[in-house]
């Protein structure tokens, strides 16, 4: 899993910043929107991503928020 604050989601002409790190990594994820509509934290996962929650960790004065998130893991066969 990666996790990354400050994040602009999508942007215009054209560009997809993290849907396409999410895919070229061939990673899910998940984003939780911060201080602006396009703008927050995401979580980037290699396991599917079962359900996951945005929270605001204070009122609307203060822009700091989460994400969680609940994946799928399997554990590797090692033998």
């Amino acid at each position: 899993m990666v996790a990354l604050q400050n994040v602009r989601a999508e942007e215009g002409r054209g560009m997809r910043p993290l849907s396409e790190l999410a895919e070229g990594l061939g990673m899910r994820y998940v984003f939780a929107e911060s201080w602006a509509p396009e703008y927050g934290n995401a979580v980037l996962s290699r396991w599917p991503i079962k359900r996951w929650n945005a929270r605001r960790l204070a009122d609307h004065f203060d822009f700091r928020s989460a994400a969680e998130m609940l994946t799928q893991w399997t554990q590797p066969d090692l033998s």
